[in-house]
C-alpha cells in the first residue's frame, strides 16, 4: 500500500512538472501576444499563476491530513488550472493549431487537476485513519474489558454493615454518662482519650474526640463556678 501511494505521488510530481513547463512556455506567448504585460515582463505572467497553483496545493494538502476541507484553496487551484487550459488552447489557435492540438494541449492541465484531486482524496482518507486508530483501539479495550466481567462471574457480595440500635450515635446525655462512666473506670477525665470514647459510643472518631472536649469543658465550668 505505501509502494502505491509513492507510485502515485511521484507520478502526480511528474505530471505536475511537465505541465508547469508547457504552462510557463504558453503563458508567456499568450500574454506578449494579448499583451497582457510587456514583453520583458511577460514571464511573471507564469510565474504568479504557477506560484500560486503550488503554495494552494500545499494548504489544501495540509488541511486534508488534518481533516479539514480547504475548499476555498482548492477551488482556487482548480480555477488556476482552468486558466492553464483556456491558455494553452489559445496559444494552439494563436499559432494556427488544428482541433487536434487544442485537445491535446486541454488534456495536459485536465490530467493534473484529476491527479490532483486523486492524490488529495487519499491523504484526507489516510488521515482519517490515523485519527480513527486510538479510538477503534480504545472501544477494543473496552470491550474486551465488558467480556472479562461478564465471563468472570458475579463479583463477591460485599459485606453491608447493618447498624445496630449499639451503632446509633446516642444522645449527648448518653454521650455524658459514658464518659462519665469510662472516666470512673480510668481514674480520671484526663486519662480518657477521643479513641476510647469513640469506641465506647460507636461512632467516627472524630465525634468521640468532639464529645470528650465538650465534656472536659463542662467539668471545667462546673469547677470554675
Amino acid at each position: 500500500m505505501r509502494r502505491d501511494r509513492l507510485i502515485a505521488r511521484v507520478a502526480t510530481g511528474v505530471v505536475a512538472a511537465i505541465a508547469a513547463v508547457l504552462s510557463w512556455d504558453a503563458t508567456t506567448a499568450v500574454a506578449i501576444h494579448t499583451h497582457a504585460a510587456p514583453r520583458g515582463l511577460a514571464w511573471l505572467v507564469p510565474g504568479v499563476i504557477e506560484a500560486g497553483v503550488v503554495a494552494l496545493a500545499v494548504t489544501a494538502w495540509t488541511a486534508a491530513a488534518a481533516g479539514r476541507r480547504a475548499r476555498l484553496e482548492t477551488w482556487t487551484a482548480a480555477g488556476l488550472l482552468m486558466l492553464s487550459t483556456v491558455v494553452q488552447i489559445a496559444r494552439v489557435v494563436y499559432d494556427g493549431g488544428s482541433w487536434l492540438g487544442m485537445v491535446i494541449a486541454a488534456t495536459i492541465p485536465g490530467v493534473l487537476l484529476v491527479c490532483a484531486h486523486g492524490l488529495l482524496a487519499d491523504v484526507r482518507r489516510s488521515g482519517a485513519a490515523r485519527r480513527a486508530t486510538p479510538a477503534k483501539r480504545a472501544q477494543g479495550e473496552r470491550a474486551r474489558s465488558a467480556r472479562t466481567r461478564a465471563t468472570a462471574g458475579p463479583a463477591a457480595a460485599r459485606p453491608v454493615a447493618v447498624e445496630t440500635a449499639t451503632q446509633v450515635a446516642p444522645a449527648r446525655t448518653d454521650r455524658a454518662q459514658v464518659i462519665a462512666h469510662l472516666a470512673a473506670e480510668r481514674g480520671g477525665l484526663d486519662r480518657v482519650t477521643g479513641t476510647m470514647v469513640s469506641e465506647a459510643l460507636g461512632v467516627h472518631p472524630a465525634t468521640g474526640r468532639r464529645a470528650l472536649a465538650r465534656a472536659r469543658q463542662q467539668a471545667d465550668g462546673a469547677l470554675a463556678a
